[in-house]
């Protein structure tokens, strides 16, 4: 089996899990972690089944998982995994929750160079598979998906997310008040990589994250790269692994929302 395969296996058994107990979670089951963001057993049950996967298959690969941390292994493939993305919608019965997969690799286990060669998300509760593989486009459950045309800011649909930090959650503020002041509206969904995703496919135009997180988005990166879209940081650099921000988008309206995010 290749790391491609078993990437797309996984995402799906662990989202096919989070939908099981989706219909039954009780508020009274959701903890919090030292930051107070939130989590459950069930994030750890679904990140249990794709790290032992991974474990068996590919024993000398580098992991970085959201819950269990790095394993710190020496590789020069590493496995990015956000188990649950979107853990307060999911105790909310809200449906907009994913599992995130990425496979980067890293010429000489060298993160500076790391590059992302394959991106899974599931979306459980629309049986929704998007997957990419460098060089080889986006699909969306088999088809092949591209990012929208549109190039008028007003005429776009926007998204946006933050890291952890007052910093980040002010800068995020900023700039939802920044488009809010020019008509221009903005949602905050929750998910990022869903947010990543919706790009990818033409159904939202730009995702914001100031403080993004790798496991959130390594693997939605490379589906707006393979659909025809920009990835960036705050700069307006290639988004590389260890960047702070992240700003995707459909490519046309890139330089635009770049310019309101730094000014917000």
């Amino acid at each position: 089996m290749t790391r491609e395969q078993l990437a797309k296996k996984l995402a799906k058994e662990a989202g096919e899990y989070l939908l099981k107990h989706f219909y039954t979670f009780k508020p009274k089951e959701k903890s919090y972690k030292a930051n107070r963001t939130t989590v459950t057993k069930y994030d750890k049950g679904a990140e249990k089944i794709i790290l032992t996967a991974i474990k068996k298959y590919f024993p000398n690969d580098a992991i970085l998982s959201e819950e269990a941390g790095a394993n710190n292994k020496k590789s020069e493939y590493l496995w990015i995994v956000d188990p649950l993305d979107g853990t307060r919608n999911f105790t909310m019965r809200n449906p907009v929750f994913s599992v995130a997969i990425a496979v980067l690799y890293l010429p000489d286990m060298d993160s500076k160079k790391a590059e992302v060669q394959h991106g899974f998300i599931y979306v459980p509760v629309l049986k929704d598979m998007y997957e990419s593989s460098l060089g080889k486009g986006t699909r969306l459950n088999g088809k092949k998906v591209y990012v929208s045309g549109v190039s008028k800011m007003n005429d776009a649909q926007h998204t946006f997310c933050h890291g952890q930090g007052s910093g980040y959650m002010s800068k995020s503020g900023r700039y939802n008040l920044a488009l809010k002041k020019k008509r221009i509206d903005a949602r905050q969904l929750g998910s990022a990589a869903i947010e990543l995703a919706l790009v990818s496919s033409g159904r939202s135009e730009s995702i914001v994250i100031p403080g993004a997180n790798s496991w959130d988005v390594a693997a939605g990166v490379l589906l707006v790269r393979e659909a025809g879209g920009t990835v960036t940081d705050a700069s307006g650099n290639m988004w590389r692994l260890g960047s702070q921000d992240m700003l995707a988008s459909n490519g046309k309206i890139h330089s635009k929302i770049l310019k309101v995010f730094k000014d917000a």
